[in-house]
């Protein structure tokens, strides 16, 4: 099983993925657990599960920041952490700021709920090649760490000037997640 899996085709083939676990290693609010897109469709494939739940395994273990590294670095200038799960450990959270040191050359991608992390989070978003967003829905609607966020669009999420409007593929707007930073409308799915 692979540690880094290519982006479907909303993502793009450019972008590696690492999906962890829906709920065991996010703090969902009531409207995810309601609608969370990780929990139906080929989420529960028992392919899927089992591969997210390898990679939540991987990701404990001493090695991870060294095997993420190799199958990132030159082969994907494009990456998502987290289409499914979320941080779940402060020394998570470090190695991903170690993986993405390493790795300068690729364009990380991140939302979280995870507020009770937001020291180490924000320290992630620091770095020049990472963009985190706080992702906010209709149980959550207002930022609180200080981040650009992503929000569903079924309620009326705070409005700035400049948003990303997420529709049809991170290929058709040219990847603008990883480059801009805005806040981004995401539609349910």
């Amino acid at each position: 099983m692979d540690i880094v899996v290519q982006g479907n085709t909303k993502l793009g083939k450019e972008v590696g993925v690492f999906n962890l676990p829906p709920m065991k290693t996010c703090t969902p609010t009531e409207w995810c657990a309601k609608w969370c897109y990780a929990m139906r469709g080929k989420h529960v494939f028992p392919n899927v599960k089992k591969g997210t739940t390898f990679r939540l395994k991987e990701s404990k273990k001493k090695g991870f920041v060294d095997k993420a590294v190799k199958a990132i670095k030159g082969k994907y200038s494009y990456f998502r952490i987290h289409a499914s799960g979320d941080f779940y450990s402060e020394e998570y959270v470090q190695k991903w700021i170690d993986i993405a040191l390493r790795c300068p050359d690729t364009l990380f991608l991140a939302f979280t709920k995870r507020r009770d992390l937001e020291g180490p989070i924000k320290t992630l978003s620091k770095l020049p090649n990472v963009k985190i967003r706080e992702s906010l829905d209709d149980s959550q609607q207002k930022p609180a760490m200080g981040l650009k966020f992503a929000a569903i669009n079924t309620f009326k999420a705070p409005r700035r000037k400049e948003i990303i409007d997420c529709g049809d593929g991170c290929p058709e707007c040219g990847y603008r997640c990883w480059h801009e930073n805005k806040d981004v409308i995401l539609h349910k799915h």
